[in-house]
């Protein structure tokens, strides 16, 4: 399952990130939503990352390492970023040029009491995460008066909530677009044979296992069988030629329709493939 870190702005219990962190988070089924705890991160030095990074340093940046994405729920403090949360930041800005953020898609969600919804903060936020070298959404999500539409914890605002929901979606796809790319850059070294109607994956030139389609009317198309010859079986193939399928199908502007048990499987269980199937 997709893995995305979260990022609480607040280290208050009480605080209302924390609360809307866990809606979005209890609301949404098809990812892992991961709260990343930077409480303990010691004061980021300089001096001391040169010769003996803290060990809560080093867990930190592998933790959001290893997270397709970030969703970052945070108060406005001053008109800026909460230092806990900047500290962190600190942290995953080194070392150059492997920075743990970068590339991620990263969705900014600020709150305050009053009605701006901590615009400012946003901003610098932005402006941070875009130095750390992070996709950050462009759109500005803030949400103002968070005390008075936030009940029991859910939101009862309903134009606040289905924005949030709109721009979450939005994020997810950026993710899903984000490791489809990645799997694609891994998948130039695979030796196939295409043929319209036949994607076969080759091997000392010879197909160990392979997937028949049809070519539909609407210009898609149906994923009928994937096979795999018997003494392959069990290496990882059939997930490597729907792997290759779906990445030839994207880059050439095409969506399937899984047919055969397996492939409609394999995308239920792959959700940054969703968008290319065809119900």
């Amino acid at each position: 399952m997709v893995k995305i870190g979260v990022l609480v702005g607040s280290l208050s219990k009480r605080a209302f990130s924390l609360k809307l962190a866990q809606y979005i988070t209890y609301k949404e089924k098809n990812l892992e939503m991961l709260q990343l705890d930077y409480s303990s991160l010691p004061l980021y030095d300089p001096d001391i990352d040169l010769t003996n990074a803290p060990v809560e340093w080093v867990a930190f940046r592998r933790a959001v390492s290893k997270v397709s994405g970030l969703l970052i729920v945070m108060p406005e403090y001053n008109l800026s970023i909460p230092g806990g949360l900047k500290n962190a930041l600190d942290v995953i800005s080194v070392p150059k040029p492997d920075l743990p953020a970068q590339g991620k898609p990263v969705l900014v969600i600020t709150d305050s009491s009053g009605s701006r919804g901590g615009m400012l903060a946003n901003a610098h936020l932005h402006q941070v995460l875009q130095n750390l070298g992070a996709k950050v959404l462009p759109s500005y999500v803030t949400v103002g008066n968070v005390n008075s539409i936030l009940k029991e914890n859910r939101i009862t605002d309903d134009f606040v909530d289905q924005a949030i929901e709109d721009q979450f979606n939005q994020f997810k796809s950026v993710i899903f677009k984000n490791i489809r790319d990645q799997n694609s850059k891994i998948l130039v070294t695979e030796n196939y044979l295409y043929a319209k109607t036949h994607l076969g994956l080759l091997e000392n030139n010879k197909e160990v296992g392979w997937a028949d389609l049809t070519l539909l009317e609407n210009g898609s198309f149906q994923i009928d069988h994937v096979v795999v010859k018997p003494e392959d079986r069990g290496k990882g193939v059939a997930q490597r030629v729907m792997l290759l399928l779906l990445s030839i199908m994207e880059s050439s502007g095409l969506k399937v329709v899984p047919k055969c048990p397996f492939a409609r499987d394999f995308i239920k269980q792959h959700f940054e493939y969703e968008e290319l199937a065809i119900r």
